[in-house]
């Protein structure tokens, strides 16, 4: 294993070269060191979750407070029937097969995962460098409350 460590931060070359070289390595600090908040682990949220873990983020916390629907099947790849009949909840699934596609990762289920995103205190967000959003669940007013949040603490809010 090649590793390389500037400012502080130590990455695998052998895992991460071909991005190393494409984005630099003042891209690639500032990703080893970043968490990431992800709610909504439906078809959307699980391939977010898989690229940015893929491309080796510091952590990962998933949020996502609804069970697994027959819809979820076409779009979400770690979900099965079983997974339906049992009402398992879309983030708890996936956490571990999450987890399993990156090692350098800290995947984490949101403390807060049985909660709606209306319960969650904004200061929650402050650990985090970006916040994802990807449930149509979650009220305009809401997302709109916790993007002026984010935007004057300097954390990234994304909306798909």
């Amino acid at each position: 294993m090649e590793s390389k460590k500037d400012g502080g931060v130590e990455m695998d070359l052998d895992l991460y070269s071909r991005q190393y070289y494409v984005y630099g390595n003042v891209a690639m600090e500032k990703m080893l060191v970043s968490s990431v908040f992800i709610s909504g682990i439906s078809g959307l949220g699980v391939e977010i979750a898989k690229n940015i873990t893929l491309s080796g983020i510091k952590s990962l916390t998933i949020h996502d407070d609804g069970v697994t629907t027959w819809h979820d099947l076409a779009t979400q790849f770690y979900l099965s029937e079983d997974d339906v009949k049992n009402s398992v909840n879309r983030a708890e699934k996936s956490l571990k097969l999450i987890q399993d596609l990156n090692p350098y990762v800290k995947v984490n289920l949101s403390e807060l995962n049985s909660k709606s995103i209306s319960q969650i205190e904004l200061n929650y967000f402050l650990q985090f460098k970006c916040v994802v959003f990807t449930q149509q669940t979650t009220s305009l007013s809401d997302l709109i409350k916790i993007n002026n949040f984010c935007h004057q603490n300097n954390i990234y809010f994304i909306y798909a």
